[in-house]
């Protein structure tokens, strides 16, 4: 694993392919947070909102995923723990959202072709983004490594910066998303403190 936050890697190719070619190619790190419901009667997420951000580039991405069918065909019992999350946990409502799941899907799987290490916070979201992305067309050093930042050493005791509700692109038109969770602040908090814990690495 690098262990710098922007790395260099190149290997090279065969000569009964490419005769005396290297390859260079630029890798890339990336934090990814994420809200969402629970499934009725499973622990599968159904993803309300992701953001992806570089640790070592500026790119940033955030989507709020469109739900997969209308809360209205949805059970009572569902519907109350919906309404439950979206009041106390992260503020987000059922049927808000301005992209698919597939094509959000899409969008994150062609940016993380390039990644070396993808860093969220919590296993069982790590195993939820691990079997998203799985693919069978990973560029030829592989699949990317998916690491909870918890196993991240120093990650734990490090001072994680306060919150700093001022992204416009978290607001739903309220104040409620701000004030509770936004992945996209999440995930750059969380970057900026993995940097300098990658920062102190190579010191």
């Amino acid at each position: 694993m690098c262990n710098s936050c922007h790395c260099n890697f190149s290997f090279q190719a065969s000569n009964a392919f490419f005769p005396a070619f290297i390859f260079f190619v630029t890798m890339k790190q990336y934090v990814i947070d994420f809200q969402a419901f629970k499934a009725p009667n499973s622990n599968e997420f159904i993803i309300k909102e992701l953001a992806l951000v570089g640790v070592d580039t500026n790119y940033v991405a955030h989507y709020f995923v469109k739900p997969p069918v209308s809360y209205y065909t949805l059970n009572p019992e569902f519907q109350n723990k919906i309404d439950y999350v979206t009041k106390h946990i992260h503020g987000i409502p059922w049927d808000y959202g301005d992209i698919s799941f597939p094509d959000m899907l899409q969008a994150i799987r062609a940016e993380l072709g390039w990644a070396t290490e993808i860093y969220i916070r919590n296993k069982e979201r790590a195993k939820e983004i691990k079997q998203l992305i799985k693919s069978s067309n990973w560029p030829i050093w592989g699949e990317p490594a998916i690491i909870d930042l918890d196993d991240v050493d120093g990650f734990e005791s490090m001072n994680i910066p306060p919150r700093r509700n001022n992204f416009n692109q978290c607001s739903l038109g309220t104040s409620q998303h701000l004030t509770t969770r936004c992945s996209l602040e999440q995930a750059t908090r969380y970057r900026d403190v993995l940097k300098n814990l990658l920062n102190c690495e190579e010191m």
